[in-house]
């Protein structure tokens, strides 16, 4: 089955935001932030949502596909994957933490959390493996070289 990380960024966060709505109000109000912590969520939603656009750019200057379940044309390399070999999902991962923070509701920092073990888990291997498979060494060089997410 073929779902798009943004559909699974999005089923996580309505997953975390149900599961902070069956917390005791006890426990919903332990795990809130108060008024000015609230506002330290804006700098991972800016700065994943400035990660995604350079590298989705990146993709655009390859002439490669961006499509998750595509067969890509061209090894990107340059740009944010020079740091990180996934930073569209880096940057998904960082907007999660941000709208968690900004929420106030820190139970919603299991978004985050299941976006980056289904990534790990499902969506990235298969990747791999298709990058492997359409670069060979090229690839595995790169992987050595560059982390997976920092």
């Amino acid at each position: 089955m073929e779902i798009r990380p943004p559909v699974v960024a999005l089923i996580w966060l309505l997953a975390s935001l149900a599961g902070d709505r069956l917390l005791p109000a006890a426990w919903r109000e332990r795990l809130a932030l108060a008024g000015e912590a609230r506002w330290s969520g804006l700098l991972p939603f800016a700065a994943g949502g400035a990660l995604g656009v350079w590298a989705l750019r990146r993709f655009h200057a390859s002439g490669t596909t961006h499509e998750p379940f595509g067969v890509p044309s061209a090894l990107v390399a340059a740009g944010p994957y020079r740091y990180t070999r996934n930073p569209m999902y880096l940057g998904v991962l960082l907007m999660l933490t941000g709208i968690a923070l900004l929420s106030g509701r820190l139970a919603l920092l299991a978004a985050p959390l299941g976006f980056l073990a289904t990534m790990n888990a499902v969506q990235i291997p298969r990747e791999e493996r298709l990058l492997d498979q359409e670069f060979g060494e090229s690839f595995r060089a790169y992987r050595r070289r560059v982390r997976r997410w920092l």
